[in-house]
């Protein structure tokens, strides 16, 4: 092999290395730096404090593509920082009935589904880190709780409702996540 040959043949190696790099680091990064995320497309459809049901999937300005159209949605966005969250969902068996905790940047770190339920409904409090130790310090000074406490790995973030019906149609499914409940308590 030439010296020409051998040059030439390492400045392609380094370009397709280069190129590699470049295309790793870009995927890598455009999460961070893309400016319509879930957490702000959502922030059309859940502005205020609450729940609030989401249009059919399937439909023109859906904030989340690619859900399934014979599941009702809802999305609650919380900001711990005002307060812990008191989540309330009722099963009453009518459908398939999951929730899934999402962080600001998107990352699911919880779910669960209706088989978790007791008595009829899912309920749990999702708070911070320093949330938990001052609510952990009043137990021990009012004695235990059964409250199932969900620690969030950032302040910021939303949880969605699913409903899928088992019998009926998705008006009913939607019904069904009227009577769900995400709600701030006073600062612990």
């Amino acid at each position: 092999m030439s010296h020409r040959s051998l040059v030439a043949a390492l400045i392609l190696v380094a370009i397709v290395m280069v190129a590699g790099v470049v295309h790793i680091a870009s995927l890598l990064l455009l999460p961070r730096v893309a400016p319509e995320d879930a957490y702000a497309r959502l922030a059309v459809f859940a502005a205020g404090d609450g729940l609030r049901v989401l249009p059919r999937a399937g439909l023109p300005g859906d904030p989340l593509p690619g859900r399934d159209p014979s599941v009702a949605t809802a999305v609650c966005r919380y900001d711990l920082d005002r307060g812990p969250l008191r989540v309330s969902a009722a099963v009453d068996g009518r459908g398939f009935v999951a929730l899934s905790l999402h962080s600001r940047s998107g990352i699911a770190f919880y779910g669960l589904d209706d088989r978790a339920e007791n008595d009829g409904r899912l309920d749990f409090v999702l708070l911070t880190a320093s949330q938990r130790e001052a609510a952990q310090a009043r137990d021990t000074a009012e004695g235990q709780t059964r409250e199932v406490r969900v620690v969030a790995p950032e302040a910021r973030g939303f949880i969605l409702f699913d409903i899928l019906p088992r019998l009926g149609s998705y008006a009913e499914a939607e019904r069904g996540l009227a009577s769900m409940r995400c709600s701030v308590e006073r600062p612990v």
